[in-house]
């Protein structure tokens, strides 16, 4: 789950049925799009939580052993890019082509939940759905629930981005301490960030126009930033609205404090400039490629474990005054109330969620099961610089917090109005006043 709160990086092109050299043979139709457009076929759509090739491979494979299964089914199968997924799902839910079987991410589901898109799983499959929640944790629950208990999804796999060091950058830098607080990230970055000369940051002579490498990336794109913004807001005390959801719940001390640290760190010269790259794949790999010394991460891909031969490490997770908090994501499966063929489309969903196969797709995307994966777990994932973090990371989901369960979604916004401050096009204020004001303006949209 690439996009862990959230949205991974992106891929851009669209794959269908036809796209992934699949025919009949693997029990696709020809036909694109469509909730079930036609007796026994059934829609798939996904966005690419690992790399593509593997989506396109590994579905290729499940989808075939299903309609081996399932003879009188046909699967068409469509992965979009993650920017333009929620546009498309949003067409798709309004119309009457909606995809019959659908991933999801919680802030879709607050989109969603409660709109009538989403069919009570309930009423498909019985109380049996409710094995799909155990040892889930209660906020992934309330993502996938509806007023009256309704099931509208179930959730599949967990994750979260790790803070992750380019150990060969920190020895350059001579190995300074690492950062304990998020006070401490600014300091830290400034000491990992060199010139092409190789001078340090505040050294004479340092030629900022010309930079080898940065202390920290900080992208300034929403589907990457939301895996670490929120983290801030977190752990100063505040959060990303209200108690009660009506309005913004970082206008008080903690908020502000927040989120004059994060533009501090903006303003330092140890980051990345925000608006170095508009096209969200091309803050992904940073770090690995040596432009970066610290950087969120989601995990090392495939792709990445064999491009990059970088010796990398995932670090503690930094303290704030409130605590150690990291934004967590939650991957959903889902069924629209309008799929003209539920039956067939939930006989999918069980079949993903068989436990083995379950357990091969989450080790192979490099994410988690809810819950504590054994030590062992990622043994044999990737090289040993991968086994490591994987097994770092997973072992502080203690610390992971999931973005509110709302019937809006106000992320995006918010997190535009946020840059808007980082970069001084408006004061902290205004940006404060904007952002509650539109808050309440969705919320009083709310029955």
């Amino acid at each position: 789950m690439r996009d862990i709160q959230s949205r991974p990086l992106s891929r851009r092109t669209f794959l269908s049925a036809t796209a992934l050299g699949l025919g009949a043979a693997a029990g696709l139709s020809a036909c694109g799009g469509g909730g079930g457009s036609g007796s026994g076929t059934i829609s798939f759509w996904k966005t690419p939580v690992g790399d593509l090739a593997f989506e396109q491979s590994y579905n290729k494979k499940l989808i075939a052993d299903f309609t081996a299964k399932q003879k009188d089914t046909k699967v068409n199968f469509l992965v979009i890019p993650w920017d333009s997924a929620l546009p498309k799902y949003t067409a798709g839910y309004a119309g009457s082509n909606p995809p019959d079987l659908a991933y999801e991410i919680l802030p879709w589901m607050n989109k969603f939940r409660g709109t009538g898109a989403l069919a009570d799983l309930r009423k498909l499959g019985g109380s049996a759905v409710d094995k799909y929640f155990q040892n889930v944790p209660q906020g992934a629950i309330d993502g996938a629930t509806g007023k009256n208990g309704e099931r509208y999804a179930v959730p599949f796999s967990a994750g979260h981005f790790g803070l992750t060091l380019n150990e060969e950058i920190w020895e350059k830098a001579g190995k300074p301490p690492l950062p304990v607080t998020y006070d401490d990230i600014i300091p830290f970055a400034q000491k990992l960030t060199f010139d092409k000369a190789g001078k340090r940051l505040g050294e004479a002579g340092f030629n900022p126009k010309n930079i080898a490498h940065w202390g920290m990336t900080w992208a300034g794109t929403p589907g990457a930033e939301t895996n670490y913004v929120w983290n801030y807001l977190w752990a100063y005390g505040a959060d990303i609205v209200s108690k009660d959801g009506k309005d913004i719940g970082f206008a008080g001390d903690e908020g502000r404090a927040a989120l004059q640290n994060m533009k501090k760190l903006v303003d330092s010269g140890g980051a990345t400039p925000m608006g170095l790259y508009s096209d969200q794949d091309a803050w992904g790999d940073l770090m690995l490629q040596g432009k970066a010394g610290l950087q969120w991460m989601p995990n090392i891909s495939p792709i990445q474990e064999q491009k990059y031969k970088t010796r990398f490490r995932a670090i503690d997770l930094p303290k704030g005054p409130a605590g150690t908090f990291v934004v967590g994501g939650c991957g959903y499966y889902s069924i629209a109330s309008k799929s003209k063929n539920k039956k067939a489309a939930y006989s999918l969903l069980e079949f993903m969620f068989d436990d083995a196969r379950r357990k091969d797709y989450i080790r192979s995307i490099r994410v988690y099961p809810f819950g504590d994966p054994p030590a062992d777990y990622y043994a044999g994932v990737g090289d040993k610089r991968v086994e490591a973090y994987l097994t770092t990371v997973a072992a502080q989901t203690k610390y992971v917090r999931l973005t509110p369960v709302l019937p809006f979604d106000p992320q995006d916004y918010i997190l535009g109005k946020f840059n808007d401050y980082f970069l001084g096009r408006t004061s902290l204020d205004d940006m404060l006043k904007d952002t509650s004001a539109h808050v309440k303006q969705l919320a009083s949209t709310v029955r």
